[in-house]
This record gives C-alpha cells, sequence and structure tokens, in this order.
C-alpha cells in the first residue's frame, strides 16, 4: 500500500501548489487524519516553557503528549527557507525547556525547487529531539503511513 500511495503521490505532489501552512493541512494532511478517525481525538494542548506557553491546534495524549504542527518549506528562496527552519529551531529550543513529554509531529511540504535542503532542514530540527522532546518531519510521501501508525496507536491507548 505505501509503494501505490508513494507512486501516486510522486505523479500528483508537483502538481499542489502549497505555500501555506493552512494549506498544508487542508491539502495534504487532512484527508488522511479524517480517513482514519484521527482528527476528532484531536484538540488544543498548550505547553508551558520557561520563557513562554506555546499553543497546538492539534494534539492528543497517550502518556505523552502528541502534538501536530503543519509546516510549508515550499518556498521559492533558498534564504527563505533555511530562515524558516532557524526560526523552527528556536520554536523548538524553547519546547526543550519545558520539563513535559512531547511528541512533536511536523506535518511538512519540503521544498520541491530545492530539494537539496531537505537534509538540511531534517537535520536541523530532528536534531533539537532530546529525552523528553521527540520531534519528526513528516512529509506527504509518508503521510498514509503515518496516519496508520497514530490510528493503531490511538487505538490502543482506548481500549
Amino acid at each position: 500500500m505505501v509503494g501505490v500511495f508513494n507512486t501516486l503521490y510522486k505523479i500528483k505532489w508537483p502538481l499542489i501548489a502549497i505555500d501555506g501552512t493552512k494549506e498544508v493541512w487542508a491539502k495534504v494532511y487532512k484527508k488522511h487524519f479524517d480517513k482514519y478517525g484521527i482528527s476528532s481525538h484531536l484538540k488544543p494542548h498548550n505547553i508551558k516553557t520557561e520563557n513562554d506557553e506555546l499553543e497546538f491546534d492539534k494534539a492528543w495524549k497517550n502518556g505523552v503528549w502528541n502534538c501536530f504542527e503543519t509546516v510549508s518549506f515550499n518556498l521559492t528562496r533558498t534564504d527563505a527557507i533555511k530562515n524558516k527552519v532557524y526560526k523552527w529551531v528556536g520554536k523548538l529550543d524553547e519546547l526543550n525547556t519545558s520539563e513535559e513529554a512531547k511528541h512533536i509531529y511536523l506535518l511538512s511540504v519540503l521544498p520541491h525547487e530545492h530539494p537539496e535542503l531537505k537534509k538540511f532542514i531534517e537535520k536541523m530540527i530532528t536534531d533539537k529531539s532530546t529525552p523528553t522532546t521527540k520531534i519528526d518531519i513528516i512529509s506527504g510521501e509518508q503521510v498514509g503511513l503515518v496516519a496508520t501508525t497514530i490510528k493503531s496507536e490511538i487505538d490502543a491507548h482506548v481500549e
């Protein structure tokens, strides 16, 4: 199934123009979260940090808070992509000041015009994982597999 999904998505992927964060959710992730019944389990959650309180509109708890944030790195200029990564690195540094256990899923669209930046994005962001903060970057190509995994975790937690 994943192979078929990836094949289909690779054909369609370049045809989907996505610039904004809301479009990432609406055009890529929402239909999969709805299909697997994940969306109905999501609710807002605030994480208190040393200097701030950061809000996640989509989260659920199974021992740790699983927080979903959409982000598009599909920008045209290399410097804009890097600046967005550095902004997220700062947010993740702040999240790491919280003692609350959490799993942050960045539901992302990676750059189409600058595929060489994919490794930069993944390294800079996932390097911010700590014992209390797990960070995963999810791309559109992975959404089917990730959604089935999350659905299994929700089902195991509900039982």
